[in-house]
């Protein structure tokens, strides 16, 4: 049972990888409208992985050692899935994380952008000086 969960995680973990790493293109390439739908994606795995998580839970409080495996290649096979969701998981952790920094370079990027159109707004005005308004004409003329 353990090894089914954890093979549940591992093929999570490894769609959550594959989603990322198309994350990261998306942020590159400035396609929000992709971007989003991969992030509804990824929510929908993770909410996936949650549900595993809980059920894995019970395993957690056992003793590894007092484990009762069907055979020792069943447990290598469990070792083994184990180890490749742990290198998902930091697979998956590293591309969040140079994705993070991705966006708050471009976030970055925009407000020095918007800084320089509004210093541009405020040097045009400065030059320009108050608006002319045309003096108002008032018709002083009676018809009596």
């Amino acid at each position: 049972m353990l090894t089914r969960w954890i093979g549940q995680k591992l093929a999570i973990l490894e769609q959550v990888r594959g989603l990322s790493q198309r994350q990261s293109t998306l942020i590159a390439a400035g396609d929000v409208q992709r971007l989003l739908s991969v992030l509804s994606a990824k929510q929908t795995l993770l909410n996936e992985l949650q549900k595993v998580e809980r059920e894995l839970e019970p395993f957690r409080r056992q003793d590894p050692e007092t484990r009762r495996w069907r055979s020792p290649a069943v447990r290598e096979q469990c070792r083994q899935l184990a180890a490749h969701c742990e290198a998902a998981l930091r697979d998956i952790v590293r591309i969040e994380q140079q994705d993070e920094a991705e966006l708050r370079q471009r976030r970055n990027a925009a407000a020095v952008r918007l800084q320089g159109s509004h210093d541009t707004a405020e040097a045009t005005r400065a030059y320009l000086g108050p608006p002319v308004v045309p003096p108002a004409s008032l018709d002083l003329t009676s018809d009596t």
